[in-house]
């Protein structure tokens, strides 16, 4: 399971709405070094405060990569672009180590590449249509 502590995240700035929800949802007025799971974090903050404070816990950054990959792999059923899975595999490669610092600048630029050109087929359309 996968723990980190109130103090760990208070180091890292949360902001004040999420961090006084978080310690309601506790019991608690004050951090403490009492192990939290993220599973509670998300129970308690949604989500969104759960992976904000992956932060906190970078022991486990290889872990995080890997669910983004994995959260990326579900978001390729909506595509057939055969350069999007390319890209999850450059960067699943590289969380393991078997793929160069060079290789996923290649993926990162293909990312920024197909974000201008999804924008110029949009704006395109608004003016043909």
């Amino acid at each position: 399971m996968h723990t980190t502590t109130l103090n760990r995240i208070r180091r890292c700035h949360p902001c004040q709405d999420g961090w006084h929800t978080l310690l309601t949802g506790l019991g608690k007025t004050e951090a403490d070094d009492e192990p939290l799971s993220f599973a509670r974090i998300v129970e308690i903050n949604g989500l969104d405060d759960a992976l904000w404070a992956t932060r906190s816990a970078p022991e486990y950054d290889k872990d995080w990569r890997l669910f983004a990959v994995w959260c990326a792999r579900e978001a390729l059923r909506y595509t057939n672009d055969w350069r999007a899975v390319a890209a999850v595999n450059i960067v699943e490669r590289y969380v393991h180590g078997v793929a160069s610092q060079r290789q996923l600048a290649a993926a990162a630029a293909y990312d920024a590449a197909a974000a201008a050109a999804a924008a110029q087929r949009e704006r395109f359309l608004e003016i043909v249509t």
